[in-house]
C-alpha cells in the first residue's frame, strides 16, 4: 500500500535545495523549506560602477569595507578574488570550529545563511554529460530534460563554441554571453593564430557560461564591476531573489529559518521526528512526511551520519566519503598588453573558459580552467605589500596591471575509503581528507601543460599558487549513491533503510567531475523530485 504523507520537508534553501522545492511546488506538493535562515542585511546602495562608487569616500567605505569596527584586510590577509571581509555569509572560524571539531588542513567553506553559499557563487556553469554520469545508473534522458530547465532557471548564457562540439558539451542557457574585453580579445586572438597546434592537443577556449542575466531586461547586468560585494542589481543568480522569491508566491509553499537540523529519530524504517536547534534550543517535531535532504555535502553527510549513529544504524556497513575539487592558479604575464588602456567597467568573474582531458583513476577526464584577467578590485592591501616605496610600489602594479592575468584549474575526484566525515564521539566531528599521489601527480600534468599553452600564446607564466583541498568548495559524495547494497542511497535519491528520506543533493554524486558541480547538483535534485514524486 502506497504511503500517504502530509507534506513535503526540504532541508536546506541554497541553490540545490530552492530548486527542489520550486520542482516540488510546481507538481502541486505541499512544501516545507526548513533553514537556519540567516540574513546578510547587505546595502549595495547604488548603481555606481565600482570606479566612480570609490570616489564618493563616506559611501565606498562603509559599502564596500564595513563600518568602523570592521578594519581593512592586512596585506598578510589579503585574498585577492575571494570574498571581501565585509561580506558575512559565510560561517567564521569559531562558527566552523563548534561545527567540526578537526579540519586536518582541509579549507572548509559554509553558510547558514538563506541562499546558501550561492550568495557568493562566482555563477561558472558547464553541465555534465555522459562521461561524468554514465555510471550513475540513472536515466539519461530524464537527467538531460532537468538540465535544460535548471539552465533556464538560473539563466546561464547560452554559447555554441567549439568547446561544445569537441567535449560534448549541451548548449543549455537562455541569456546572452558576457562582452569580452581587450585582454579577453587579445587572448583569445593568439590562440586562434595558433589553433593547429592547440586542436592537436585537444585544447579549447571560448566564451564563458556564466550564471548572469544579460538580455537588456530591468535586471540584466550594468556592469558595475561590484561582483563580490553583492550585484546592486541582483543579476547574478541567487536562489534569494528568484528561485525562492518563486516559491513563496505558491500558497501551499512554508519557510521555517531559525531551524538548524541536528538528526532524525526513526520509527518502522520511517522518519518520526526531526530533531533541530531553534535559537541554540533543541526541538523536535514530529512528521508524517516526505523529507528531502538538501543541506550540502558536508552537512547532508552529518546529518545522515548523526540519524545513523542515533538509531543504532551500522553506518560503517555502507561506503561513505568525501570529494573536493582543488583549485590550482598559474599567474601569467602579457609582454604586449603592458601600460594598455583597458576598460574598468566589467563583471569581476572570469570570461574565458579553458577545456582539455587528462588521464586519471582509468579515465580520460574534461578539465577545466577559468582565465580571468585583472578587473575592478581593492588592490591597495596588495600594493602596500611590494617591498618599495608607497607610490613606486603604485605606479609599477598599474603599469603591469592591464598584462596580467590568471588561469584557474580544478582537479576531478573519486571515492577513497580514507576520505570522509568520521565522529570522534557522538557529538564531535572531524573530517579525513588527503590527496592521493594520482591525484597530486594530475595537477602537475596540467600544470605543465597550461605553462606550455601560455607561452605558445605570447603570455609568461610568473607564478603556480596551489590552494590547499576544499578551498573550491566544490564538495560531494559524503553518502554517495549505487544500486548494490554498498550503498545507502539508491539512484533516484532514496535512503534504502528509511522509507520517506529522499537525498537530493551533491552529497550522493558518486564520481566528481572538475566541471562547475553547483548547477549539476541542482539538476540532480530536479531529477530526483521527477522520480520521487
Amino acid at each position: 500500500m502506497k504511503q500517504i504523507y502530509d507534506n513535503m520537508i526540504v532541508i536546506g534553501s541554497g541553490i540545490t535545495g530552492s530548486n527542489v522545492a520550486l520542482s516540488l511546488l510546481e507538481k502541486g506538493e505541499q512544501v516545507e523549506l526548513w533553514d537556519f535562515g540567516k540574513k546578510e542585511n547587505l546595502d549595495t546602495i547604488n548603481n555606481d560602477n565600482f570606479k566612480d562608487f570609490k570616489k564618493n569616500l563616506n559611501e565606498s567605505v562603509e559599502s564596500l569595507i564595513g563600518k568602523e569596527n570592521k578594519q581593512f584586510p592586512n596585506p598578510s590577509d589579503q585574498k585577492l578574488f575571494e570574498i571581501p571581509p565585509l561580506r558575512n555569509f559565510l560561517l567564521d572560524k569559531k562558527e566552523i570550529n563548534n561545527e567540526i571539531e578537526e579540519l586536518n588542513n582541509f579549507d572548509i567553506y559554509q553558510s547558514f545563511n538563506e541562499g546558501g553559499i550561492a550568495n557568493g557563487w562566482g555563477a561558472n556553469c558547464i553541465p555534465y554529460n555522459e562521461d561524468e554520469i554514465g555510471d550513475w545508473n540513472i536515466d539519461l534522458n530524464k537527467f538531460y530534460f532537468s538540465q535544460k530547465k535548471i539552465f533556464n532557471e538560473l539563466n546561464v548564457s547560452k554559447i555554441n563554441d567549439k568547446i561544445n562540439k569537441i567535449f560534448d558539451i549541451s548548449n543549455f542557457g537562455n541569456e546572452n554571453p558576457i562582452n569580452l574585453d581587450e585582454r579577453d580579445n587579445f587572448f583569445l586572438k593568439n590562440f586562434i593564430n595558433n589553433y593547429k597546434f592547440f586542436s592537436k592537443e585537444n585544447f579549447e577556449i571560448g566564451k564563458a557560461r556564466l550564471a548572469i542575466k544579460n538580455s537588456n531586461t530591468e535586471d540584466s547586468c550594468r556592469l558595475t564591476s561590484r561582483c563580490l560585494w553583492g550585484c546592486p542589481r541582483n543579476a547574478i543568480y541567487n536562489p534569494l531573489f528568484s528561485t525562492l522569491k518563486k516559491c513563496r508566491t505558491y500558497n501551499q509553499f512554508q519557510y521555517f529559518d531559525n531551524r538548524k537540523v541536528s538528526h532524525f529519530n526513526l520509527k518502522n524504517s520511517k522518519i518520526d521526528e526531526i530533531v533541530y536547534f531553534e535559537k541554540d534550543t533543541v526541538k523536535k517535531n514530529k512528521i508524517n512526511s516526505k523529507v528531502f535532504l538538501c543541506a550540502g555535502a558536508i552537512q547532508s553527510g552529518i546529518i545522515f551520519k548523526k540519524t545513523c549513529k542515533k538509531n543504532n544504524l551500522k553506518i560503517d556497513n555502507f561506503k561513505t566519503g568525501l570529494m573536493d575539487t582543488k583549485q590550482t592558479k598559474v599567474v601569467y604575464f602579457f609582454p604586449k598588453m603592458l601600460n594598455k588602456k583597458i576598460n574598468y567597467k566589467s563583471i569581476q568573474f572570469n570570461r574565458l573558459i579553458g577545456a582539455m582531458r587528462e588521464k586519471y583513476d582509468n579515465k580520460n577526464e574534461y578539465i577545466h580552467l577559468e582565465f580571468l584577467h585583472l578587473n575592478s578590485l581593492f588592490y591597495q592591501p596588495l600594493i602596500n605589500n611590494l617591498p618599495l616605496p608607497l607610490r613606486l610600489s603604485k605606479n609599477i602594479f598599474y603599469s603591469m596591471y592591464s598584462s596580467l592575468g590568471i588561469c584557474t584549474y580544478f582537479l576531478p575526484d573519486t571515492l577513497n575509503d580514507k576520505n570522509k566525515i568520521k565522529f570522534i564521539n557522538d557529538e564531535k566531528i572531524e573530517i579525513d581528507y588527503t590527496e592521493n599521489k594520482e591525484k597530486i601527480l594530475l595537477d602537475r600534468k596540467i600544470e605543465k601543460r597550461i605553462k606550455k599553452y601560455l607561452l605558445k600564446m605570447s603570455a609568461i607564466p610568473i607564478k603556480t599558487i596551489r590552494y590547499r583541498s576544499g578551498s573550491a568548495i566544490h564538495y560531494a559524495g559524503t553518502v554517495p549513491m549505487g544500486d548494490n547494497d554498498n550503498f545507502a542511497v539508491n539512484t533516484i535519491g532514496q535512503v534504502k533503510f528509511i522509507n520517506n528520506l529522499i537525498i537530493a543533493d551533491a552529497s550522493i554524486i558518486p564520481r566528481l567531475s572538475s566541471k562547475p558541480i553547483s548547477i549539476n547538483a541542482a539538476t540532480l535534485g530536479d531529477y530526483i523530485v521527477q522520480r520521487n514524486t
